[in-house]
């Protein structure tokens, strides 16, 4: 029998670290926007889907990455438990790469990088 080894996410250190990653979230969180221009060089997009239930995050999150180039990059946050796996699922499945995840206070923040030219995905 082979062993299975889940892979979280495909990080890149050099692009955010988890706790810079946490800070951009924390500060859009309380102030609305991003502090520093360093946010807005990693974040090109925002889905912030908290308190909508599935499949609307994941349906959201798919219909921004066609708005977005390839390489740039999109925050989502969500409370949904079942969203969170669905967004991992909907990642992989589209050729995108999840550059960070986070669970800050009681939601999950995702940072998901355009991969290849996509039509919304295969989950839209």
């Amino acid at each position: 029998m082979k062993e299975f080894v889940s892979v979280e996410f495909d990080a890149i250190p050099e692009l955010v670290s988890d706790s810079e990653f946490r800070s951009f979230v924390e500060a859009y969180i309380s102030e609305g926007c991003f502090a520093d221009d360093r946010a807005e060089d990693v974040v090109q997009g925002i889905a912030d889907v908290r308190g909508r239930r599935c499949p609307y995050p994941v349906r959201r999150m798919n219909k921004m990455l066609t708005s977005l180039q390839q390489g740039e990059r999109l925050l989502v946050l969500t409370d949904d438990p079942v969203a969170k796996i669905d967004i991992r699922h909907a990642v992989r499945a589209n050729g995108d790469y999840l550059r960070c995840a986070a669970y800050i206070g009681n939601f999950d923040a995702f940072l998901i990088e355009k991969g290849r030219a996509h039509d919304g995905g295969v989950w839209s």
